[in-house]
């Protein structure tokens, strides 16, 4: 359950917590997951903070490994222990708690698996606008699209490389391997591997199903690797004004 806290910080100063930040961020690249918001403002005796946390308990075990040093070296002292409460609702445009690597894993290993169930993560009037041969642009284009991706290739794998998002939308990049064992787009097995990148951009409902879907996937290299067209030459090098 996510939790609130108000703790104030009297004669500390704006530029103390600034340094804190820093170090904070210097040791971990970035704020915690765990973390939805974080608010600094001044008051009349010092500094107000106001956190919000996806648990009391993982504020308590940051605060204990990585906070409380970062305060110390800054001359920060928590008079008192932060007084949490539930958190009831929020709302706001800059507010996103979706952790959307966690969902881009939910759907991609879902498609690894040919999960018979997968129809259950899209909507029912999802669209799919990147257009595939003999195949509907709606959910139940997307069984139809697995069951002829695992049948041309064994050991299909579709693993995330990086995944982004910010209010229901999500982009991932992801990589596609396996072996051309079946026939695909009535090219006979080949018995060759694969290995092409992709990127999909997604709209989010509230609940994490999946209602739109733009993508580009490397279909030249997958042709190209089960010799179904010839390999492209690589572009010569420009030459520079010096080389010239």
């Amino acid at each position: 359950m996510a939790v609130v806290f108000t703790l104030e910080l009297p004669g500390v100063t704006a530029e103390q917590l600034d340094r804190t930040n820093q170090i904070l961020l210097d040791e971990l690249g970035a704020p915690p997951a765990v973390l939805i918001l974080h608010v600094e403002s001044p008051s009349a005796a010092g500094m107000t903070v106001v956190d919000v946390w996806e648990s009391q308990e993982q504020f308590e075990s940051f605060a204990q490994s990585t906070l409380m040093p970062a305060l110390t070296s800054t001359g920060i002292a928590m008079n008192e222990p932060p007084q949490f409460r539930p958190v009831h609702s929020m709302m706001g445009s800059g507010l996103d708690p979706t952790d959307y690597d966690a969902v881009a894993r939910t759907f991609y290993d879902a498609f690894t698996r040919n999960d018979p169930n997968v129809t259950d993560l899209f909507t029912e009037d999802f669209v799919d606008h990147e257009e595939f041969p003999g195949i509907p642009p709606n959910r139940d284009g997307v069984r139809q699209w697995l069951a002829l991706m695992h049948g041309a290739f064994s050991d299909l794998r579709m693993t995330l490389e990086e995944a982004v998002g910010h209010s229901g939308t999500g982009a991932a990049r992801i990589r596609m391997t396996g072996r051309h064992t079946g026939e695909f787009l009535g090219m006979p097995a080949t018995g060759r591997d694969v290995d092409i990148q992709g990127i999909d951009m997604v709209k989010l409902e509230p609940d994490g199903r999946c209602s739109e879907h733009w993508g580009i996937t490397d279909q030249v290299g997958l042709m190209t690797q089960i010799g179904a067209i010839p390999a492209q030459p690589e572009a010569p090098a420009q030459r520079t004004e010096q080389q010239a």
